[in-house]
């Protein structure tokens, strides 16, 4: 046995750093009869001996370690360098997210009587808003006619900017370009976007069109993806040929953004200017999605380990559920999510039983079951659509609140009390996910652990199939309030019947009239088509603070109708001036009407100061308000003029028909959303408890 054989006998392949090695090699010297060192006792650093194996117990731990971290580096789960993740997605075609652009869709029309239309290509040309922030126009070419800009069209614009890259073929090697800019989109968070175009010229006019990877590819398609380094290139097929292109000319025209270093929201978005045309920025059928950087470390091992478990599709439900709550970046927020299919024989949506083979639903909430607006909800189906398995049909969609009633009977010394116990109902139901059951005798023995007094006090808790129609407008506060027509007149052309109690009713001729013991006020009318009119002079005066307005406005004209599940009919100036410089106001009425009529909403809460309204769901501004509620309408001369001119939010100008706002106060809710007692369903939604489901007694 050689002496190299002999001490690799000796030591133990387990032995891999320092202290181990080092440990080996003395014990070998020192007891080994091959290699004993007659009279070597020195351990000293000093000592040559000592160093020398030191040094080889050095180099070979740093040899172990390079060894392991090669290793290591070829997996996507234990991998450190973002240049490793990359070369291993890249390998199974797995495209990483680079920079993507923020996306918005405007509505075009024409500002000016001459007739013109508008051609538009993707990428055609630069547009810049009045912050300074460049949009392009991505989707396919096409042209808006005259029709198409009287009506208004929307149009999808991604930011950035323009650039251009010429390409000669016979420079092309091993089917790859390198471009040098370093924040090349691509690719987009829509789907159908296009964010880059790649023409020949010269000889051969073609167009190619982008491909998510030429893998397996032939034909006229091109990749733009990013290296292991970071450097964006431009790929060709297997059967590219550039002699066939050698005396043609590539031009790549492709878009370079910011990213989510930019961000501009609605609606500080400022219109796009176009001669003769206006982009125009609204709340109806605008879409606005953040950009994105480039994926993060862990955001690509997740979408790795999405990718390889079901070839970027949706398989399963629990893919789907997954994806949704924490892969998905288009609709931020999410936190509650069930998906069900044909398997579970459970109630969802309108009118349906079940889903039938091959359909599956997705119901969602952001946090504080907060619903996804129209827009999300259409973004997220088209994300879903695109990944899950052909043949199958999704629904995307918020789910249906179901109410429940609590009334309790508390004492005045009691209210604390009472309000304390609607705070933790409310806790408790937001914190049930959707389609989890809640019976009503969760409910009871939530309130009997905490406050076992009111338990026994008249307690009622009805869980119901649908909220209870109101058949009146109704008025509260925390303290007594007055209400009158600003002339002690009515105007109205039928009855207003007025009550403190919903029992007691008494028909109002305009004077004073005021808020019963528990600071409420019900207004219902019959056979009226006007309430007001065009003179200011028969305005109502609310005199108090803070005053809430709750309920369907259309109770005013004939609560019988309402009560029908149909529209009372309006005259012109119907509502206007109604609440006009009502400053104690602070919610506003649901208003349902879908056929306007001239003027109806004239000033109506014009001066409101204490009325705060946006167009954008942010901050305090998280209850939805639209005109009207069930989102279709049609509108009439001057129907908004000055509707909601100073008050005191973040929106003050004429509201649109079957747009959504957003106010701090709700319009609308005297019910706790839950789920039918002991029955398992598909969904449920919360909103607080108000002063309605707590009456005060002596």
């Amino acid at each position: 046995m050689s002496l190299k054989e002999n001490l690799l006998s000796k030591l133990s392949y387990t032995s891999r750093d320092y202290e181990s090695i080092m440990r080996d090699l003395i014990n070998i010297l020192k007891s080994d009869d091959t290699f004993k060192v007659k009279n070597w006792d020195n351990l000293s650093e000093a000592d040559p001996l000592f160093i020398i194996l030191s040094l080889m117990a050095a180099h070979t731990d740093i040899l172990n370690y390079m060894i392991d971290y090669r290793i290591l580096e070829n997996y996507m789960s234990t991998a450190k360098e973002r240049a490793s993740l990359v070369r291993i997605a890249n390998s199974v075609g797995y495209k990483i997210r680079s920079f993507r652009p923020a996306y918005a869709t405007f509505k075009v029309t024409k500002n000016s009587s001459t007739p013109a239309t508008l051609e538009l290509e993707p990428l055609g040309k630069q547009f810049t808003d009045g912050s300074g922030v460049g949009w392009v126009y991505a989707g396919p070419t096409r042209e808006l006619t005259a029709e198409d800009l009287t009506n208004g069209t929307y149009l999808g614009f991604v930011q950035g900017a323009i650039a251009t890259l010429n390409i000669w073929p016979s420079k092309i090697s091993n089917r790859t370009h390198i471009i040098s800019n370093m924040q090349v989109a691509i690719g987009s968070n829509i789907d159908n976007t296009i964010t880059s175009r790649l023409k020949i010229t010269g000889g051969i006019e073609e167009e190619w069109t982008e491909v998510e990877s030429v893998l397996g590819k032939t034909g006229q398609v091109y990749e733009l993806n990013v290296d292991p380094l970071g450097t964006t290139y431009i790929r060709f097929p297997l059967d590219f040929d550039p002699i066939k292109y050698t005396n043609s000319k590539m031009t790549l025209t492709y878009l370079v953004t910011n990213g989510f270093e930019t961000q501009v929201q609605p609606p500080f978005i400022r219109n796009l200017s176009l001669s003769n045309f206006t982009f125009e920025r609204d709340t109806d059928g605008s879409i606005f999605v953040y950009g994105s950087n480039p994926a993060t470390t862990d955001e690509i091992r997740e979408g790795y380990k999405m990718y390889m478990y079901s070839g970027d599709s949706l398989i399963s439900l629990a893919d789907i559920k997954n994806y949704i709550l924490n892969i998905q970046k288009l609709v931020p927020g999410i936190k509650k999510c069930l998906v069900i299919d044909s398997t579970l024989d459970t109630g969802f949506g309108e009118g349906s039983a079940e889903f039938a083979p091959g359909c599956f639903g997705v119901f969602v909430l952001k946090d504080n079951n907060i619903q996804l607006t129209e827009g999300e909800l259409n973004l997220l189906a088209g994300d879903i659509d695109a990944k899950k398995p052909a043949g199958t049909v999704a629904t995307i969609a918020n789910p249906t609140p179901k109410p429940i009633k609590i009334e309790l009977k508390p004492r005045l010394s009691e209210q604390a009390d009472a309000n304390f116990i609607k705070s933790i109902i409310v806790e408790y139901v937001n914190n049930k996910e959707i389609g989890e059951s809640l019976s009503a005798g969760e409910i009871f023995e939530l309130i009997f652990s905490v406050r076992p007094k009111l338990y026994n006090r008249g307690l009622v808790v009805e869980l119901l199939e649908e909220p209870p129609a109101t058949t009146y407008l109704a008025f509260q506060s925390d303290s007594l309030f007055t209400l009158k027509v600003n002339n002690n007149t009515k105007n109205w052309n039928g009855a207003l019947y007025y009550s403190t109690d919903l029992e007691t009713w008494s028909e109002w001729d305009g004077t004073t009239i005021s808020s019963g013991v528990n600071n409420k006020l019900y207004l219902r009318g019959t056979g009226n088509k006007v309430i007001t009119g065009s003179s200011d002079n028969y305005r109502w005066v609310l005199t108090g603070s803070n005053i809430k307005c709750i309920g369907n406005i259309e109770n005013l004209l004939d609560w019988e109708t309402v009560e029908s599940g149909n529209h009372p009919s309006m005259a012109s100036y119907c509502y206007a001036h109604l609440f006009r410089d009502c400053t104690a106001l602070v919610s506003v009425p649901a208003l349902p009407a879908t056929t306007l009529s001239d003027s109806c909403y004239y000033y109506m809460f014009s001066g409101c100061t204490s009325l705060k309204i946006s167009d954008t769901q942010t901050g305090a501004y998280q209850y939805e308000w639209r005109i009207p509620t069930s989102r279709t309408g049609t509108i009439a001369s001057s129907w908004n003029t000055n509707m909601l001119s100073g008050t005191g939010g973040t929106f003050t100008g004429n509201p649109s028909i079957n747009t959504t706002y957003y106010v701090e106060n709700p319009p609308e809710g005297d019910y706790v959303v839950a789920e039918e007692d002991e029955i398992t369903l598909a969904y449920y939604e919360c909103f607080d408890i108000t002063e309605d489901d707590i009456s005060e007694s002596e």
